[in-house]
């Protein structure tokens, strides 16, 4: 490679960007925040590293890692791996450096920005105390009184299919924000920055909040953050059965019951969904951190795609590394991620669309009726085209992604 190629001159100096460096148990995480990359590097990466901040030569390093390791570094390697995933240049381009990564492309997301002290109150210990008193009276209430506990009938609905779905979208943009906003509060606790965008897990469009700066954060304090939109989905739903003890003691009626019955379940759907570990969700990132693993799904890919390359005698897939960070982690989270691919694709074709279509026959049915009146006709019929679109807009999303990571291999 062309980076390698420059490394010629003993005399080599580099400039090397802001990097946040964090011990883990088999070696460092070093990173940069802005450029959300982080890496694992044992202690022969961290000693380059450090040298090269020093302004110290070419020569003056490996002189130096002779003298601290026994075995022999390929400090030549290394530079040229540290000048392709941008974090170092050679000194006397580090103007054109400086201005390359300040001319990065406008990240479009929406930038979280909360003073500590305030995330800090948030998630503080009498805050916590509050939360659990919440989760502690709507358990209560609805150990007595029945009509509070899951309906796990609540979306079978058999009227006003639209009013209903559109309702649900509402409510679920609703708690799926505070879902992120937990997120990113529980980071603005530790002074993190985060930013929230759009993304999709297969064909579920989903929000997305941005935590890479948690890598630069000692490991037990990465893990409030990532669970704290668990914690505010047990939060919401305490509030949504206390909302529903409410609304029954005044009588409301029983579509906006069934609406936040159903809002529950919902959310518990979405929290059942988080343990789809091969889907990076937030106990994926939990994972991650647990084994000291920042990258395991993306080397779990290029593990299979090697698999699959010598399975296929080099038809298929590609090439991989000769040797991985962990390979026993590694091997059980791809066959944990193969799997959960598959079922979810199983559960694409014998489930989600063949209940869109089943929608789609009645709606088609109701029409033909000349005896349905004219609102059960819209009513379906919409209810099955926005499902059929929102299903489809997912499947764009996630099918265009697809293209784009096999234009790129």
């Amino acid at each position: 490679m062309a980076a390698h190629i420059m490394i010629a001159n003993s005399s080599q100096t580099y400039v090397v960007i802001p990097l946040s460096i964090q011990p883990e148990d088999n070696g460092y995480l070093i990173g940069n925040q802005e450029l959300e990359d982080f890496y694992q590097f044992p202690e022969e990466g961290l000693c380059i590293i450090t040298l090269l901040q020093q302004g110290r030569t070419i020569a003056e390093v490996k002189a130096e890692c002779d003298r601290a390791f026994p075995e022999s570094v390929d400090v030549d390697d290394f530079i040229g791996t540290l000048t392709d995933i941008g974090f170092i240049s050679p000194s006397e381009q580090k103007a054109d450096f400086q201005q390359k990564l300040a001319s990065t492309p406008q990240d479009k997301r929406w930038k979280f920005a909360l003073p500590q002290k305030i995330a800090g109150a948030i998630f503080s210990a009498p805050a916590l105390l509050v939360y659990l008193a919440i989760l502690g009276y709507a358990a209560l209430s609805a150990a007595n009184d029945p009509r509070l506990r899951f309906n796990p009938h609540a979306l079978y609905i058999r009227e006003n299919f639209t009013l209903t779905l559109l309702a649900l979208l509402l409510l679920q943009a609703l708690t799926t924000a505070l879902h992120e906003l937990g997120h990113m509060t529980a980071a603005a606790k530790y002074g993190i920055k985060s930013k929230l965008g759009w993304g999709n897990r297969l064909w579920s469009i989903v929000a997305e909040a941005d935590l890479s700066g948690l890598h630069s954060l000692p490991k037990r304090q990465r893990y409030l953050p990532l669970m704290a939109g668990l914690i505010t989905d047990l939060l919401n739903i305490a509030c949504v059965t206390l909302l529903i003890k409410l609304l029954l003691s005044r009588d409301a009626d029983p579509f906006f019951i069934q609406i936040f019955q159903a809002l529950i379940l919902q959310i518990l759907f979405t929290m059942s969904w988080q343990f789809n570990v091969f889907l990076k969700t937030d106990i994926y990132y939990a994972l991650c951190v647990y084994c000291n693993y920042p990258n395991l799904d993306s080397e779990a890919r290029v593990y299979l795609r090697a698999h699959l390359h010598r399975l296929s005698g080099g038809r298929l897939g590609a090439a991989g590394p000769s040797q991985y960070y962990n390979l026993g982690t590694l091997r059980a989270f791809a066959a944990l991620w193969l799997a959960g691919r598959v079922l979810a694709l199983i559960l694409l074709f014998v489930v989600v669309i063949p209940t869109l279509l089943r929608y789609g026959r009645d709606a088609w049915r109701v029409v033909g009726n000349s005896v349905s009146s004219s609102y059960d006709k819209w009513d379906l019929s919409l209810f099955f085209i926005l499902s059929s679109a929102l299903l489809a807009l997912g499947l764009y999303v996630w099918l265009k992604g697809r293209t784009r990571i096999s234009k790129g291999n």
